[in-house]
């Protein structure tokens, strides 16, 4: 890793970042002045499974997908190392300042490696070892399964620096304000969805919604939802904005189709309101 620059100095790369949930933030390279012993990733999460034996007969009985068509996980695990740079802090106010920000705290971790991502979760202090050239540090995480967009699928906001075209999605023109007047069909492919299973908050942008559907073709899902859908509907949190429990929103893959069909009158307008996430 090109960690160390021309003029000696670490360069910042491949650091991490970490945001409270008062909107404090802190980066191991510009606040604490750590140098990652390798570069950080997050390892994949467990898959839960549920397997029977099969008594009567051959191999067993695999139940994990009985309930929801598609795999679920557990939490990412694993462990972080940095060296502390020397001549930058004593090293017991160094210590005591990361144990305050984030030891224990649900917290948000970004990658600078992979900024348009965050990961919700924890992080604890592991130790603190030292030797006569300097000293080493673990930390250990606990960490959601799937990473989520910073953005969300109505966010205009992006950022270009490391946007990749093959692999990322800029969502908000296919989710944005879709006329749904007469009978609309409207269909996503799995990488403009993604791989993280929501359902969504449909927002009655103008006029009455009378049903919802929505098809995912991979995961044998064919609801719809009929009703009187309007921008003022009191019996909801949201005026306007509807969530459906057994809607569920997943790309699974990115060669899986979904499709949303809506029925309105002459002024329906509906938007799609999720935040993408992806292993």
């Amino acid at each position: 890793m090109a960690l160390i620059g021309e003029d000696g100095q670490y360069t910042g790369e491949h650091s991490i970042s970490i945001n409270d949930r008062n909107g404090n933030k802190k980066n191991t390279a510009k606040d604490w002045h750590l140098v990652p012993a390798q570069r950080p990733i997050v390892n994949p999460p467990e898959v839960k499974t549920k397997i029977l034996e099969n008594p009567g007969g051959d191999g067993i009985i695999d139940l994990s997908y009985a309930i929801t068509g598609f795999p679920i996980y557990g939490q990412r695990k694993g462990s972080w190392e940095f060296y502390v740079l020397n001549d930058w802090h004593v090293w017991y106010d160094l210590y005591s300042d990361m144990l305050n920000f984030f030891h224990g705290k649900d917290i948000q971790v970004i990658l600078e490696d992979d900024i348009q991502y965050y990961y919700n979760g924890r992080i604890t202090f592991n130790q603190w070892a030292s030797d006569p050239g300097h000293s080493k540090i673990t930390l250990d995480y606990e960490l959601d399964p799937y990473k989520l967009s910073r953005y969300t699928s109505l966010d205009s906001k992006w950022i270009w620096d490391t946007f990749c075209f093959p692999t990322d999605v800029i969502s908000k023109s296919a989710f944005s304000k879709m006329p749904a007047n007469g009978t609309k069909t409207y269909t996503f492919t799995g990488r403009q969805v993604g791989r993280r299973p929501v359902t969504p908050e449909f927002i009655i942008e103008s006029g009455t919604v009378t049903s919802i559907r929505l098809i995912n073709e991979e995961l044998g899902i064919d609801v719809t939802k009929t009703g009187s859908f309007t921008t003022t509907d009191s019996n909801h949190n949201v005026e306007g904005s509807y969530h459906f429990e057994d809607l569920i929103f997943s790309g699974f893959s990115d060669n899986n189709t979904v499709k949303i069909v809506f029925k309105g009158n002459s002024k329906a307008v509906v938007s799609i309101s999720y935040r993408p996430g992806k292993l």
